[in-house]
């Protein structure tokens, strides 16, 4: 099985519309706890992005808190179709300095995958490829077990049918 950027990412962002005020945003990624909030249109299309750091210049500077975030976000967006393979958006997030990407799907936002998303499925993955490995280097001799209870017999049996299926296949 193929893992893909749906597989990982995380569903619902939080958003705000780009009639959003810089203290609005603020209150946002404050409460949310986030380093970052997506900015949508009034239609719900992704239009943009503001981090905390855009945040805290903007108060550093002394702007209006009242003045439309779509001064202080960034329209520079990297964006991931659901269907990316984990390879690919490993090497995406291995070549930038971004913790997250925005999950787009027909001009709408769908979703976000993390570095840390990532690395948790890569690890996994590592995993259970190890235990595969481990699984085969068993290779019972028999598929019977002589005086043992029928279900550990039966079990033997299917592991081993489970070890010759999964070596024609990747696991996920």
């Amino acid at each position: 099985m193929q893992v893909t950027v749906r597989d990982l990412m995380s569903f619902e962002p939080v958003t705000i519309e780009e009639t959003a005020s810089i203290a609005e945003a603020t209150n946002v990624v404050l409460t949310q706890a986030l380093s970052e909030v997506y900015v949508r249109d009034m239609t719900g299309r992704l239009i943009g992005t503001v981090t905390d750091y855009a945040l805290l210049k903007a108060r550093m500077l002394q702007m209006e808190p009242t003045a439309s975030v779509t001064r202080v976000m960034s329209r520079s967006l990297m964006v991931l179709n659901p269907s990316a393979k984990l390879e690919d958006v490993a090497g995406l997030f291995r070549d930038s300095c971004h913790s997250r990407v925005a999950v787009v799907e027909n001009g709408r936002l769908v979703g976000q995958v993390s570095r840390r998303d990532v690395l948790r499925a890569m690890q996994v993955l590592a995993q259970q490829q190890a235990n595969m490995d481990a699984i085969r280097r068993i290779e019972p001799t028999e598929t019977t077990l002589p005086g043992k209870p029928q279900f550990l017999n039966e079990t033997c049996k299917s592991i081993t049918q489970m070890v010759s299926h999964d070596s024609s296949q990747s696991a996920l």
